[in-house]
């Protein structure tokens, strides 16, 4: 079993996490440098996305009904994570991860931030890992780019686990649809989910 990190000896006081205005304004920053990035590469590397950017309501309720589907099995590996995370160490690793990285950086925002990151998150890196990756390198490529994108160090490996198997989904929902818009309103609505739940955890 891999070691747990050293500073969750820590008290919450001790771990000091940035506040609000910091955290939203971090997030933003990164999701701005994601899509300049991914038009960058669509100018330099001569591609084309504005086929996919086409929305409609079987496109939108493609994009719901999956990102509703992802939070629910969310929800199951939270609660499992409560319940199981002295006995198995994937549980473990997520009780850890929500308690001492998630919940002290998400669980400060408000309702008005959770909808303003969510947005931003599902639109940028959609058509930053769904888009240009992608386009380049094939749906291997971007799902294992999205996972090791959310491995904040090795000791979490099960979530980024989990995010590759939701990058897998958020491709073949766009090939199916035809339309970046499915996984994008599926990431928005996932991490609106997940944010609020969080922060009622909090309270």
């Amino acid at each position: 079993m891999l070691k747990r990190p050293e500073r969750y000896q820590q008290t919450d006081e001790e771990q000091k996490p940035f506040d609000r205005q910091t955290i939203v304004a971090i997030s933003i920053a990164i999701e701005a440098v994601l899509l300049l990035a991914a038009t960058a590469w669509c100018y330099f590397g001569e591609i084309d996305l504005r086929g996919l950017f086409k929305c409609n309501l079987t496109v939108l309720v493609w994009g719901i009904s999956a990102g509703l589907a992802i939070s629910t099995i969310n929800m199951a590996i939270l609660y499992l994570s409560q319940k199981l995370a002295g006995r198995f160490f994937i549980f473990q690793s997520m009780h850890d991860l929500l308690k001492h990285e998630m919940i002290p950086i998400f669980g400060q925002l408000t309702f008005g931030d959770s909808i303003l990151l969510a947005l931003a998150s599902g639109f940028c890196e959609e058509v930053f890992f769904r888009g240009v990756v992608e386009a380049t390198g094939g749906i291997a490529t971007s799902s294992i780019c999205f996972g090791l994108a959310h491995l904040p160090s090795f000791y979490y490996y099960p979530y980024a686990l989990w995010a590759l198997a939701v990058g897998l989904v958020m491709s073949f929902l766009m090939v199916g649809t035809g339309s970046i818009f499915a996984p994008v309103a599926a990431h928005a609505l996932v991490n609106l989910i997940s944010i609020n739940v969080l922060r009622y955890i909090k309270t």
